[in-house]
């Protein structure tokens, strides 16, 4: 969609991928009513049918659409590649800026004195700098079984008493013991899928009544600045921010906990843990990163539908 000067020429446009979506189906759903502002878009704007890329990728597709280059040109041909000597179990994310090895549009704008801003933009960081303002742009798939992304360091967890699904990496439901909840409290350690855990202790409170109404959250871990918290069931607290070690570097996180389950009897816990989002700067310039994570929260980049469907 594009904003016109008063002589017929655009002064600016906006492009809106949405990656997975099918045309088809869009347009069907636009029809009935279903997507008034994509059809708003739409009847004002530019569409065209166009072949993608193979493999019909995110990497790759996203790649080819920034600089108009095919895949083999542009150095993003799935979404994982190996370099030259390297193990066979070892591979890197596609969606590492660094592999991208052609021009891209906006890259392109800059040279002529046209301003970007660049938002969300898959296999755009670590960020080149651009004339203009980026905010995050990495955008891997969940598929942590291969690579973490780039904006989160762990997926989820759950705390629970009652054995509950894992759709994706095994070892994220981990089961309090009874004989704990006999005594009333119990330990967690956060994130499950890194070496480098926080560890906590879950004190269940009662109330006035004597049946058990929330939870006390006491960090066990040093480097926690948020020494104690308080839950009650639907609560989630403030975002917890400590550093944590990953690959031998030193980097910001931050993750929040939320009780999800407590029956009256104290024997039925679900404890949730957010994945853990970076607490390092998400834009470019590094300056209106703490605006944007006062208005929309941390940048979590691919957690969590399964924590959802899974019923954590």
């Amino acid at each position: 969609m594009s904003a016109h000067t008063g002589n017929g020429h655009p002064s600016k446009m906006v492009m809106l991928g949405l990656d997975a979506a099918v045309p088809d189906l869009v347009k069907a759903f636009m029809s009935e009513g279903a997507l008034p502002n994509l059809q708003r878009l739409y009847q004002s704007g530019v569409y065209a049918r166009h072949i993608t890329t193979f493999p019909t990728l995110t990497a790759p597709a996203w790649a080819a659409i920034s600089c108009g280059a095919a895949i083999g040109t542009a150095g993003i041909p799935s979404l994982t590649i190996k370099e030259p000597g390297e193990p066979l179990d070892t591979c890197r994310s596609c969606f590492d800026t660094r592999f991208l090895e052609a021009e891209t549009l906006w890259h392109a704008a800059g040279k002529v004195g046209k301003k970007t801003v660049l938002m969300n933009w898959p296999v755009t960081w670590p960020a080149v700098p651009i004339n203009g303002v980026q905010i995050a742009g990495s955008i891997n798939p969940p598929f942590r079984f291969y690579y973490l992304p780039i904006h989160d360091f762990a997926p989820s967890c759950v705390f629970s008493t009652e054995p509950l699904p894992c759709d994706q990496v095994q070892g994220r439901v981990i089961r309090i013991p009874a004989s704990d909840i006999e005594s009333g409290e119990f330990g967690v350690a956060v994130p499950a899928t890194l070496d480098d855990k926080k560890r906590f202790r879950i004190v269940l409170r009662r109330g006035p009544d004597g049946r058990h109404d929330g939870v006390e959250i006491r960090a066990e871990s040093p480097d926690v600045a948020e020494r104690v918290l308080r839950l009650a069931v639907g609560e989630t607290t403030p975002w917890i921010k400590t550093p944590f070690t990953i690959g031998g570097k030193s980097l910001r996180g931050q993750f929040r906990f939320t009780l999800t389950e407590l029956s009256p009897d104290g024997r039925t816990v679900k404890l949730y843990a957010s994945a853990v989002a970076t607490d390092e700067p998400i834009t470019i310039p590094p300056r209106y990163s703490d605006g944007v994570v006062q208005a929309a929260g941390p940048y979590w980049e691919v957690d969590d539908p399964w924590a959802y469907l899974n019923g954590w």
